[in-house]
């Protein structure tokens, strides 16, 4: 947690600050938007075509491989919002 003159920062506007650094990092990655899918899945929006995904998906840790399912124009990330901000 961050903290300055103004003492530490509150713990929504931490979130805030993380919610902000994701979207920068999925652009990158080459997705065009991050949005939630009902309690428990994230969509990733993206032109990006399957050959793209699986060379991208490679480096996905072990863990995380069954999680991301490809779809031609999303990639949808399964139970990702029962992770807590901070995992």
């Amino acid at each position: 947690m961050e903290s300055d003159r103004y003492g530490t920062l509150p713990v929504l506007a931490n979130q805030l600050l993380l919610v902000m650094e994701l979207k920068q990092l999925v652009k990158k990655l080459g997705f065009s938007q991050i949005k939630p899918e009902n309690k428990q899945h994230v969509v990733l929006e993206t032109l990006m075509e399957e050959p793209a995904w699986n060379l991208l998906a490679a480096n996905l840790p072990d863990n995380l491989k069954t999680r991301f399912v490809y779809s031609l124009g999303k990639v949808t990330v399964r139970g990702l919002g029962v992770f807590k901000a901070n995992q």
